[in-house]
């Protein structure tokens, strides 16, 4: 559409009212014309509705396009800018046109009652009383089909404009129109609105800025003092059953009912919304809200929280933009959104691929940005006890936390510890210790404390893993060798496995043979009777100072007896 072949300038994009959520552009007499989501000029351009000309505008603030001294018949530059608005959003170009058009024929309307007017006075007095007559019966024949399908009322005309308005009475319009701005004058007193002041000039795409620019810059705020930044990208990782999750959620329900402290740390105070994406488990969330609710003496259910349990994979560019619509079209703005798990928005991906990983790290980060908010990814780990998949996760990534549990699979979920393992703005390396609790169905994370590094604690081993200790000493005495990476003889955590399936320790049938001999290797560190680097592991020799493993004989030689923890 060009704008100069609208016939009224009036009609054309004056200005556009700002709210929270979405931005309505309105014409010369502030009429609106088009709602599009999001804050202007940040908007959503492809999802803009029309609005209806009479509707009453709350918004925080306005902007003007051009001042009243620059219509756009008279300058170019403002043609240009406002083409150029149009241009980017059909819906608001066609509804210029449609009004466009109904003006026009309410000229020409107005015309030819002018006209008939002028011959009707050049009849005769009982010609005329003929005539009129006649037009009365056949305006009540029209009127009375005409009310079959319109009335004068809200519903009457919302299902008119739904129909796509097949067919029109200005008469009736006109007077519904002007009932209801009488009624909302009578709501709420008109504002004042003051003099446009001039459009900014657009910010330059690329800034150029010395180290006194960079100063001026508002510093970086916490969304969790000293754990999570208000804006960025970051994962929660550990093994399956390690809390990751139980943390995750209890951080979201703390922001979701605006408490003042998450466990000692300073949290915004407000209650703001977040969104958890998880395909599965809405029974178990129940369960989890529960007992949070029941542990911090809660009685009310909070909207805060926002769950989409809906398939998505993370690859699909198709899928992923359909989900950033879905969530600007739902016009929250979510200060946290975590995605629960990794594995399960990256179907089918390869995840040592550096291309896929960076993809997904990247398409995180733009469902945080769409609320000016930060995003968290929950991920497993693999059988080094690192991050499952490439690197990049890490690379890719603001800050990253570790969480492991104490005690084996098969004992309750009691006690665990939160490792930083990277902070970009901020110190990282440090560890906290998590403690669970039962609360109505579930559990809660009932403190997070500094307690050291908890898990340096011995702990009782059970069978399995005093059996996955012989096989290594076995797997040292046939396989060890000595390697510049580490000292003392090691071997490989394949051969470890594969000397746990021949005497015990791992059952060879599980489903995940690997995340059980993790455990085996958790509680074996924990009591510091092997050392694992990389995917080498070796036997600690306690009776020597150096702290190194057994001795250097040639793989065969008789192996040092497995230390006893005192």
């Amino acid at each position: 559409m060009s704008i100069a072949a609208i016939k009224d300038p009036d009609l054309l994009p004056y200005g556009v009212f700002v709210a929270e959520r979405a931005s309505v552009i309105y014409d010369r007499k502030y009429r609106p014309i088009v709602r599009v989501p999001g804050q202007w000029p940040d908007c959503d351009s492809a999802s803009a509705t029309v609005v209806d000309p009479t509707e009453w505008i709350t918004h925080d603030r306005q902007e003007w396009f051009y001042n009243d001294g620059t219509v756009p018949r008279r300058n170019k530059a403002t043609r240009e800018r406002l083409q150029g608005i149009v241009d980017k959003m059909p819906v608001l170009a066609s509804e210029i046109e449609r009004r466009d058009r109904a003006a026009e024929r309410a000229d020409k309307a107005e015309n030819n009652d002018r006209l008939k007017c002028f011959r009707t006075a050049q009849l005769s007095p009982k010609s005329q009383a003929k005539l009129k007559e006649w037009s009365d019966k056949r305006e009540a024949r029209r009127l009375k089909r005409l009310d079959r399908f319109f009335d004068l009322d809200d519903a009457g005309y919302a299902q008119w404009i739904a129909a796509g308005r097949p067919y029109s009475d200005t008469k009736k319009v006109e007077r519904w129109t002007e009932r209801r701005f009488t009624e909302h004058l009578k709501a709420k007193p008109m504002t004042v609105l003051p003099f446009p002041a001039p459009p900014k000039p657009a910010a330059p795409r690329y800034l150029f800025e010395t180290v006194s620019d960079l100063r001026k810059l508002p510093t970086a705020k916490w969304l969790v003092g000293g754990w999570i930044p208000e804006q960025g990208v970051g994962l929660i990782y550990g093994e399956y059953a390690s809390g990751k999750s139980f943390i995750g959620f209890d951080l979201l329900l703390h922001l979701a009912y605006g408490l003042q402290e998450w466990h000692g740390v300073k949290l915004p105070g407000v209650p703001c919304d977040v969104l958890l994406i998880a395909r599965e488990g809405a029974t178990g969330f129940r369960g989890r809200v529960d007992a949070f609710k029941e542990h911090h003496g809660i009685t009310d259910d909070t909207d805060r929280i926002v769950f989409m349990r809906s398939p998505v994979n993370f690859g699909d560019v198709a899928q992923f933009e359909e989900l950033k619509a879905a969530i600007v079209t739902s016009g929250r703005r979510f200060a946290a959104v975590m995605v629960d798990t990794v594995g399960r928005a990256l179907p089918g991906e390869d995840f040592y691929d550096a291309k896929s990983i960076t993809r997904f790290m990247e398409h995180l980060q733009q469902l945080g940005e769409i609320g000016g908010g930060v995003a968290i990814g929950v991920n497993h780990v693999n059988k080094s006890g690192e991050t499952f998949g490439s690197v990049y996760f890490g690379a890719n990534s603001d800050f990253m936390f570790q969480v492991t549990r104490e005690g084996g699979s098969n004992e309750p979920l009691t006690r665990g510890k939160i490792h930083c393992t990277k902070m970009k703005d901020g110190e990282d390396g440090w560890k906290k210790r998590v403690d669970y609790q039962k609360a109505a169905s579930s559990l809660v994370v009932a403190s997070v404390t500094d307690s050291g590094d908890m898990m340096g604690k011995a702990t009782k081993l059970s069978d399995d893993d005093k059996l996955a200790l012989q096989a290594l000493g076995e797997a040292l005495k046939a396989k060890g060798q000595l390697r510049p990476e580490m000292p003392g003889r090691s071997v490989t955590l394949s051969e470890w496995l594969d000397q746990c399936f021949k005497i015990g320790g791992v059952d060879p049938t599980a489903a995940k043979p690997n995340r059980d001999l993790h455990r085996r290797q958790v509680k074996l560190l924990a009591n510091k009777l092997i050392l694992v680097q990389d995917h080498l592991v070796r036997i600690i020799n306690h009776a020597t100072t150096d702290d190194i493993a057994i001795s250097k004989a040639a793989p065969g030689g008789p192996l040092p007896p497995i230390p006893q923890r005192t």
